[in-house]
């Protein structure tokens, strides 16, 4: 017997990869075999991505193993959207050598895009990700980051010092600005660690010590700013007046001359802050100098054209009279910090787990629900020191068994704003109940 039943082919061909730790040890994405079988004659030797934001990237293809890969390009997507291990991306072909991406993270939810750049809708009021805007009424507050630019003396264009081994000129810098406008939000009481610990104050009177006649700014760094995969923030109004494309190439050097390849970006977070930060190159450097929690870097602006940083370092004191000190000693200070907290008002206390911080949802203990919160309430604010605010959802949901678990969703985008980091602890106390108003000091 005849079989007439025929097979639908969609003009729009999709498929799917889930992120293995061979995609990241490898730095790039392989196509499906049977994809590429089939369209594969109709791809070019580069293709480009669009997400939903609007954002495109331009990658290139290589082929090895019988696979063709994404290769060139594909770590600046990877990093800039902070993928990781789990997180699943849906490819939908549009022909002329482009692909629509979707990313779902652990939750199996769709992610938030961070913008490259932006305009304003004016049909809608909303921020789309298109053009960039080069200044913004607000932005985030530092976090461990001091920044201080001479404020009468540009840096030079006609020849600038490109070699990072020059002698520099001295002079005496009068201004100082310490965390305005810069890259992330200061988490509750962390300034005063700095002076508390031996270490840090140390390395950071050192480095204040520095005078250049180029811009530069200071950077102490946390324990979550030496974990692998994570970046580093340039203040905004140092990004605005000196990097002057919203994305390029720079060169980080050490006092040694030794030099490292790297990019920066400044795009718009979902909040609406300019952030720019270094993602690719980061780590290198940093794993190559052996750069430690407590340790205070100078980028100096030593060339504008070719945007050369050279940076100095300032170790914590190593002389024997202070031990150096681990990322466990720092978070056994700040849980002992979040320990003395004290309010008025009920609150709970959460320390950051791996998970914590690329999952869409954060557990809220369920005894605190059931003697503090209304279940009915499906709504919840998230308020931080500076007054900025974050609408999430409140779900209470009944498990196998009778169980209860209460989540805020999105959390993503809250740990995103804030940098939180593995092992940082946020207490959520309740200012008012009939909102779900909470207060989220960060330690």
């Amino acid at each position: 017997m005849e079989n007439n039943n025929s097979m639908f082919t969609p003009k729009t061909p999709h498929f799917f990869k889930i992120i293995l730790e061979s995609t990241i040890r490898n730095k790039k994405l392989g196509i499906p075999k049977k994809f590429e079988k089939k369209y594969g004659n109709k791809l070019s030797n580069s293709v480009l991505l669009s997400v939903p934001s609007g954002d495109t990237w331009r990658v290139e293809l290589t082929k090895s193993d019988g696979v063709v890969w994404l290769q060139n390009g594909w770590q600046d997507f990877f990093v800039f959207y902070s993928l990781q291990k789990g997180h699943l991306l849906l490819f939908k072909y549009e022909g002329n050598d482009k692909f629509q991406v979707v990313i779902f993270d652990m939750s199996t939810s769709e992610i938030e895009y961070p913008c490259k750049s932006h305009i304003r809708d004016h049909t809608s009021g909303e921020q789309v990700c298109r053009q960039l805007v080069k200044e913004e009424a607000k932005d985030d507050i530092g976090d461990e980051i001091v920044h201080e630019i001479p404020p009468t003396k540009e840096i030079t264009k006609k020849k600038p010092q490109a070699s990072c081994s020059k002698p520099r000129k001295k002079q005496k810098i009068s201004k100082k600005v310490k965390n305005e406008d810069d890259c992330e939000d200061l988490p509750n009481g962390e300034e005063d660690l700095q002076t508390e610990v031996p270490g840090y104050a140390n390395a950071l009177l050192r480095a204040r010590a520095f005078k250049s006649e180029n811009p530069f700014f200071l950077v102490t760094m946390q324990p979550s700013y030496i974990e692998p995969g994570r970046k580093i923030c340039i203040p905004k109004d140092f990004s605005l007046k000196f990097l002057k494309e919203k994305t390029d190439d720079l060169t980080l050097c050490n006092s040694g001359g030794k030099t490292w390849p790297a990019r920066y970006w400044r795009y718009i977070t979902s909040h609406k802050y300019t952030k720019t930060t270094i993602h690719i190159g980061w780590e290198p450097f940093m794993q190559e100098n052996n750069l430690k929690a407590g340790d205070v870097c100078v980028f100096e602006l030593i060339s504008q054209t070719e945007i050369k940083l050279k940076v100095l370092i300032y170790r914590q004191d190593t002389s024997g009279s202070f031990p150096l000190e681990s990322k466990q000693n720092l978070k056994a200070i700040a849980l002992q910090r979040a320990g003395n907290f004290k309010s008025i008002h009920p609150f709970f206390k959460v320390v950051m787990q791996p998970i914590y911080l690329y999952r869409n949802s954060l557990n809220v203990p369920y005894k605190f629900v059931r003697e503090h919160l209304d279940e009915e309430k499906t709504k919840a604010v998230l308020q931080v020191a500076d007054g900025r605010t974050w609408n999430v959802k409140f779900t209470v949901n009944v498990l196998t068994g009778g169980q209860r678990k209460a989540e805020f969703y999105p959390w993503r985008t809250f740990a995103w704003d804030n940098n939180l980091g593995r092992g940082d602890v946020c207490v959520f106390e309740l200012i008012n109940r009939h909102e779900n108003a909470f207060k989220v000091s960060i330690f």
